[in-house]
């Protein structure tokens, strides 16, 4: 689903309205009508009854007002209170007052005792709705909205904002100071920035996007800020496969990981490609190590590579990996290749060589600490999936600075390296070179366990295999790395394994192209 900011919001109006001729009270209307229908959806009948409509001066206010004038033909006896005067509504909010005002009250500013009344509604009402603020919010919020927003808040009434939670601004994912605590946000026309991020959640509720009758026209030429990864988003990126299909259409992925004592990564990581369909998958690993990976997953194959005196991956190997991957279509490197200076120095090095697209994962990044400036010097296409931690030691950030500010550092980052860019955790955020973003719906906290990584980067590799753009492949393995973790869990609970997230991915991917 495409993701808007307030700016893009307003050219879209601008083009329903003045382009293809639609009256903007009849967007308002629509939209009135709209919220009314899901508050009878979501709410029982005595909520409606006893039901408190708080409005701006604006546009957004318009809306409330005329979602009380809906109510009141409806039956029901809505209380609206506005913070301004008459005279400052805009036009349509004015329209819509006047229209309310024929047969009932409105409470404005100067009414006498406006809070006293305002304070006695929120206490006694079991419906909230929220029309102050709308998408154009810029800063924090103060004076007469910050103290009716704390009131709101204060008030144990279920409460609806419509469009977006007032406080929040359409131009930002975060929070920028008191905001309402919405049980439901009902957005108009297009999803806003700040109803599709985690650092929002809490205040949004259940969000409901539901159409307004604005211009479809409009949509279309309006590039979006982000896009969720949802259903409808993948869907496309995973292909038919013909009768004739074989492993060799499937693509060949070479898997460059494991080291002493971390073997199990990179069997979690051929796990990961193989149920996600990769045609042929070799597991680069220390020889020593590498008969226990065709013991433990034998539709893997093995190149025993040379080590160093700690038991991984030596920089001598340097040149046996390039060579073969002159033969396969993707590589995947770095899952329990642990830090030693050698085995980083070969992760730097096959950065910078090798031709395939390839996913550079745990200390595949961790070898860039201290050597940022490489990043941006490779020969093929590069994706980098790392968690706060490891984008935070290559950038010189702690994991608490990087989540203050993910959107920013992200585009930020994959603009300036030209390289997609996967930060994991809570709503994994994907970015591709240009710097747009998409955001991950599937996942929970049941994923927070090890190997959940190393199977996202076999599953990345695997899509890459295929010959899927890299920041498509990225955004369709961390919703099918998700989905899969959720089935995992709806079967078996908390304690879910890396390994089961694997082998619920057939699933998954079925449930993907044929919703079932």
């Amino acid at each position: 689903m495409n993701i808007y900011t307030s700016k893009d919001m307003q050219e879209i109006d601008r083009i329903t309205i003045e382009e293809a001729g639609i009256p903007s009270l009849v967007l308002m209307e629509n939209a009135a009508k709209a919220v009314v229908r899901e508050m009878v959806s979501n709410f029982e009948a005595n909520f409606l009854k006893n039901c408190l409509i708080i409005a701006g001066k604006g546009n957004n206010g318009g809306d409330g007002i005329a979602v009380g004038r809906i109510l009141h033909h409806l039956g029901f006896n809505p209380s609206i209170f506005v913070l301004g005067e008459f005279e400052e509504l805009s036009k349509d909010a004015k329209i819509q007052a006047e229209k309310f005002l024929g047969y009932g009250k409105i409470f404005f500013l100067s009414a006498q005792n406006f809070w006293e009344e305002l304070e006695i509604k929120l206490k006694n009402c079991n419906l909230v709705v929220d029309a102050i603020l709308g998408t154009g919010t810029k800063g924090k919020v103060s004076g007469n909205y910050e103290k009716v927003i704390l009131l709101i808040n204060q008030s144990t009434a279920q409460k609806i904002s419509i469009d977006i939670p007032s406080g929040l601004s359409g131009d930002s994912f975060l929070p920028l100071g008191s905001a309402v605590y919405a049980d439901l946000t009902v957005t108009l026309g297009g999803l806003k920035l700040p109803l599709s991020s985690p650092e929002c959640e809490e205040f949004c509720g259940k969000v409901v996007k539901v159409d307004i009758g604005l211009c479809q026209n409009a949509f279309e030429r309006i590039k979006p800020a982000a896009e969720t990864i949802d259903l409808e988003c993948v869907k496309g990126f995973f292909r038919e496969r013909d009768n004739f299909t074989h492993k060799g259409k499937l693509g060949h992925l070479l898997i460059v990981a494991g080291g002493k004592g971390k073997i199990g990564a990179a069997i979690l990581s051929a796990k990961g490609a193989l149920r996600a369909g990769a045609g042929l998958v070799t597991v680069a690993t220390p020889q020593t190590l590498a008969p226990f990976v065709t013991t433990a997953i034998p539709e893997a194959m093995t190149l025993p590579l040379e080590e160093t005196e700690d038991g991984t991956l030596s920089v001598k190997s340097f040149e046996k990996i390039v060579s073969f991957s002159e033969n396969v279509d993707s590589l995947s490197i770095g899952p329990g290749l642990s830090t030693n200076k050698e085995t980083s120095e070969l992760c730097r090095k096959l950065y910078k060589e090798v031709k395939i697209p390839s996913v550079f994962d745990a200390d595949g990044i961790n070898a860039f600490e201290k050597f940022l400036s490489e990043i941006g010097n490779f020969a093929g296409e590069r994706v980098l999936t790392p968690h706060p931690g490891e984008l935070g030691r290559i950038l010189n950030l702690s994991p608490k600075e990087v989540l203050k500010d993910r959107y920013l550092i992200v585009q930020n980052f994959c603009k300036e390296k030209g390289i997609t860019t996967v930060l994991k955790g809570y709503k994994t955020l994907v970015g591709n070179k240009s710097g747009f973003l998409r955001i991950n719906t599937s996942g929970g906290s049941y994923m927070a366990g090890p190997g959940m990584g190393d199977i996202l980067t076999g599953i990345v590799g695997a899509l890459l295999a295929r010959k899927i753009d890299a920041f498509d492949a990225s955004s369709a393995a961390v919703f099918w790395h998700g989905l899969a973790a959720q089935m995992a869990f709806d079967q078996k609970g908390y304690g879910i394994l890396a390994s089961d997230v694997a082998d619920f991915l057939p699933v998954a991917e079925s449930f993907i192209r044929n919703g079932f």
